[in-house]
């Protein structure tokens, strides 16, 4: 799932670990775990963001299309050097490109050696005081809201955002759905309007085309799924 949402156009692995994430806290025995320091859904979201690459690399290469961000600056990278990534880049510069995938299948396993012998060594992390973790976090959040446009309205968007974010938590309203909205809103809007454009204001092509009702029906199914199944499930238990 998570290299299918990476080969999509401006997905990442923000949004690759929230669908996960709430997909694995659908099918786990212990839902209530999540987000409460769930080891599970820990391992799903780095799983999730690492799996990624893959089918953003299939995009940014095939395509010419970045799947996320870092496929956008690898895209500029290449064009440096004289090399467009696309159809004709796998003709052009085949050797280039075997290089590029032998490398990533090496660098997995370097991953994983690295991973398994110092797993000893994260554990100690934990020992961590929660308030100084915080503080690096938050420094961390404001320095990268302000560098992204170098403005404060950033900053003040940000702390509006973190106030709202609290009051969500107080409520256990879950925060995932609005981090997906505001991620996605951007390209659903774009998108919108060159559809739009295309079909002189039409509609209809998202209910004429294959591929859009196929997709609508599965956002309808997940929507509602859970719930009737939950509604079955309570219904069991109660007979």
């Amino acid at each position: 799932a998570s290299m299918v949402i990476g080969a999509i156009p401006g997905a990442g692995g923000d949004i690759a670990s929230i669908i996960c994430w709430g997909q694995a806290k659908r099918m786990s025995k212990k839902p209530e775990e999540f987000g409460s320091g769930s080891l599970e859904g820990l391992s799903v979201t780095c799983t999730a963001n690492n799996a990624v690459i893959g089918g953003a690399m299939t995009t940014m290469l095939s395509l010419g299309i970045p799947g996320d961000s870092v496929t956008a600056i690898l895209i500029g990278s290449l064009m440096m050097y004289g090399m467009t990534p696309g159809p004709m880049l796998f003709i052009e510069n085949r050797p280039f490109v075997l290089t590029l995938i032998a490398q990533m299948v090496l660098a997995n396993l370097a991953i994983l050696a690295w991973g398994l012998t110092t797993s000893k060594i994260y554990p100690k992390l934990l020992a961590v005081k929660k308030t100084n973790l915080w503080v690096v976090v938050l420094f961390c959040c404001f320095v990268g809201a302000y560098a992204l446009n170098n403005s404060y309205v950033d900053l003040i968007a940000m702390a509006i955002f973190g106030i709202v974010g609290f009051f969500f938590r107080m409520l256990d309203l879950p925060n995932g759905p609005f981090i997906l909205g505001l991620l996605l809103g951007k390209l659903l809007e774009a998108n919108l309007r060159r559809t739009l454009a295309m079909t002189m204001g039409s509609y209809s092509i998202f209910f004429t085309s294959p591929i859009s009702v196929v997709l609508l029906t599965i956002a309808i199914l997940s929507l509602f799924l859970p719930k009737y199944n939950d509604w079955r499930k309570k219904r069991k238990e109660a007979a």
